[in-house]
């Protein structure tokens, strides 16, 4: 194998990949546990009418994972408003709705055909808009204030918690 650039056979592609088209829709694609990062998932948006992600599993063998698997599809679903359809080579393939509400899905282990029709969305929801940063400022404000409540404020707020309390 060549190496070029730290890659294997290959060159690596921009940093944001655009979407496919297909059949005259935007389709946002990921691959294995890209669907785990919602930031991966959300730059294929808002122009992705649905999501499409294709993951290779057998290696978990009978394990918990695809199952853990299927429920982060779930919540990529719900958070991009979105459609996913989840295609795993040893099933728990998977129509999931826009509310993260599995449809239809197959079985494991077992060779399956899956068929329904979909209703490709837009729009953008506050999670496409504006990704992580709000849980990550959320936090640091309640980090801050716990800080505060704690060393400015002596406990004050939260008596039953201060070690500068005496008992009488």
């Amino acid at each position: 194998m060549k190496r070029i650039q730290g890659q294997a056979c290959g060159v690596a592609g921009e940093d944001k990949q655009k979407p496919i088209q297909a059949a005259g829709q935007t389709i946002g694609l990921s691959i294995c546990y890209e669907d785990a990062y919602g930031e991966e998932i959300i730059r294929a948006l808002p122009e992705a009418t649905f999501l499409v992600n294709v993951s290779e599993d057998a290696w978990f063998g009978n394990s918990l994972a695809p199952y853990q698997r299927l429920q982060i599809s779930r919540m990529r679903a719900l958070e991009t408003s979105r459609v996913m359809l989840r295609v795993a080579n040893t099933g728990l393939s998977a129509v999931i709705d826009s509310r993260g509400e599995v449809v239809v899905q197959t079985p494991q282990f077992q060779q399956y055909v899956l068929t329904r029709e979909i209703q490709p969305l837009q729009g953008a929801t506050p999670y496409t808009k504006f990704g992580n940063w709000v849980v990550i400022m959320l936090t640091c404000l309640l980090a801050g204030l716990g800080w505060v409540e704690q060393n400015i404020l002596g406990s004050r707020i939260f008596p039953w918690k201060s070690s500068r309390r005496k008992d009488v």
